[in-house]
C-alpha cells in the first residue's frame, strides 16, 4: 500500500518519564501519574489544535512540571482543582512530587547519543515575604534553583532569560519581556532534548519533493530510508516509530488517512498514545519512508487554554489561594500568565527540541505488509519514552521549513 502525506501538520509527542516501581503500584485503584499526564496532554493539545491552523508545538511535560511546582503553594479549592487536573483521582501532592522527581532523575541514565535535561527555577521579588517552606519544597522536590531579584530593575528579566537560554542550549533565548509592578514570583521549567537516530538517514538520499500544505504546494527536502520499523495503527490514520540511540526514546509520526490533522485530532483521545506504545509490541514491517526535514519554533500564552481545560480558580484574583507561598499565609497571589515557548529541529542526524514554561504570579491587590509512507501532507509526530508514558512534546506541522 502506498501512503502519501502532503501538508505537514506535525504533532510532536515526546513521552518521557520514569516512575519508580513503588509509585506505579502505590495504588491498585488508580493509574500512575504518568497515565494522567497523557490525558492532560491530549486534552490540552486538542484545545490548542482547534484554534488557528498552522504549525504548533508544545511540551505537555514542561507545562505539567511548571504547574506542579505552582501547585505546591496552593491551598483549599485552588489546590483541589489543580490536583484534579494534573493527577489521577485520589492522588496526593506528595505522590505527584515523588513521581515527577523519579521521572526527572531517570533522564540522567540515558545512553550515549541521547540526552534529556530538565531544569527548574524559582525567581522571587526581593520585597515579597516568601514562605521558607515553599522555597525548600521547590529545592528538594524539583531541584529548583532559587533567586531573589529586584523586580523593579530592568536587569531582573534579563537574569531570568539568561537562565532560560543556558538551560535550553541557547535554543530559546527568552521567556519574559519585562517584569511589571504587580509581579511577585516567576516559576520556570526548561527542557532540552538532543538525540541521534539509531539508524541515521543518509544525507545523500535527501531529495526535494512536493509537500501539500493546507493552502498550497511547496517543495522542501525529504529524508528517505528503507528499513524495518514498527507501524502505528490508529482510527483513520497510520504512522511509524523511529528509535534514537537509546531506544527508550522513540520518535513517531502519524498521518490521517483523509482530511485535516486538526479535524482528525478532535476525534482522538489518550488512546492515541496507547496505540503508539502498542505498536512496539507488534512485528516490524519493511517501510519505504520519506520524511521532511524541519525546524520550527512556537510560542503561546496558555492561561486561557488552561482555563478552558478546567483550571479556573488559580487565575481568579478573588478566589485563588496560594497562601503556601507567603511567609504569613496570606492569600495575595494568583496566576497572572502561563508563558510557553518551544523549538524543534529534525534532520538526517537526529532531533533537537527545547521547551520553556513560565508561571507568573501576580499580587491580587493589583490586578504489517510492505509499506511506502511519504509524509507530504499534515501529520502527527512525537518522541516517546517506552518506560513511562508521559508526554514531552505535542505539535502540528502545516508548513515544514528545512533546518
Amino acid at each position: 500500500m502506498k501512503r502519501s502525506i502532503v501538508p505537514i501538520a506535525i504533532l510532536f509527542l515526546a513521552l518521557s518519564s520514569v516512575l519508580s516501581a513503588s509509585a506505579f503500584h502505590e495504588s491498585q485503584n488508580r493509574p500512575p501519574v504518568g497515565m494522567e499526564r497523557n490525558e492532560f496532554s491530549m486534552r490540552l493539545f486538542k484545545i490548542l489544535a482547534g484554534q488557528e491552523p498552522g504549525n504548533m508545538l508544545f511540551s505537555p511535560t514542561s507545562v505539567h512540571i511548571a504547574l506542579s511546582m505552582t501547585l505546591n503553594g496552593a491551598g483549599s479549592s485552588t489546590r483541589d482543582e489543580m490536583l484534579g487536573i494534573l493527577s489521577p483521582p485520589d492522588a496526593t501532592l506528595e505522590t505527584l512530587n515523588a513521581e515527577t522527581a523519579a521521572m526527572v532523575a531517570s533522564f540522567e541514565n540515558l545512553r550515549e547519543g541521547t540526552a534529556l535535561s530538565v531544569a527548574n527555577s524559582l525567581w522571587i521579588d526581593q520585597h515579597y515575604p516568601v514562605s521558607p517552606r515553599f522555597v525548600t519544597d521547590m529545592e528538594r522536590s524539583f531541584q529548583a534553583e532559587t533567586a531573589s531579584l529586584d523586580f523593579n530593575s530592568p536587569t531582573a528579566a534579563k537574569s531570568i532569560n539568561a537562565w532560560v537560554s543556558q538551560a535550553t542550549n541557547r535554543k530559546i533565548e527568552s521567556i519574559i519581556d519585562r517584569l511589571s509592578a504587580d509581579m511577585r514570583m516567576v516559576l520556570v521549567n526548561a527542557i532540552h532534548f538532543l538525540a541521534d537516530w539509531k539508524y541515521p538517514f543518509d544525507a545523500n538520499d535527501t531529495r526535494n519533493r512536493v509537500f501539500h500544505t493546507s493552502t498550497k504546494d511547496i517543495r522542501t527536502p525529504f529524508m528517505n530510508k528503507s528499513m524495518s520499523m514498527h507501524l502505528i495503527q490508529v482510527p483513520e490514520g497510520q504512522g511509524v516509530l523511529l528509535p534514537y540511540t537509546d531506544e527508550r526514546m522513540q520518535f513517531f509520526a502519524i498521518m490521517p488517512d483523509t482530511g485535516t490533522v486538526g479535524d482528525w485530532l478532535q476525534g482522538q483521545d489518550a488512546t492515541l498514545i496507547d496505540a503508539v506504545f502498542a505498536a512496539l509490541e507488534q512485528p516490524k514491517t519493511r517501510v519505504e519512508l520519506s520524511l521532511p526535514k524541519f525546524l520550527d519554533r512556537f510560542e503561546k500564552p496558555l492561561s486561557r487554554d488552561l482555563q478552558t481545560l478546567g483550571m479556573r480558580i488559580p487565575f481568579d484574583p478573588d478566589r485563588a489561594d496560594f497562601s503556601g507561598m507567603h511567609a504569613d499565609g496570606l492569600k495575595d497571589l494568583f496566576i497572572g500568565e502561563v508563558l510557553h515557548k518551544t523549538f524543534i529541529r529534525v534532520d538526517e542526524k537526529g532531533t533537537e527540541a527545547a521547551a520553556v514554561t513560565a508561571v507568573v504570579m501576580r499580587v491580587t491587590s493589583m490586578m504489517p505488509t510492505g509499506e511506502q509512507m511519504v509524509f507530504d501532507r499534515p501529520f502527527v509526530y512525537g518522541i516517546v519514552d517506552t518506560e513511562t508514558r508521559s508526554t514531552l512534546f505535542l505539535g502540528i506541522m502545516e508548513h515544514p521549513q528545512a533546518p
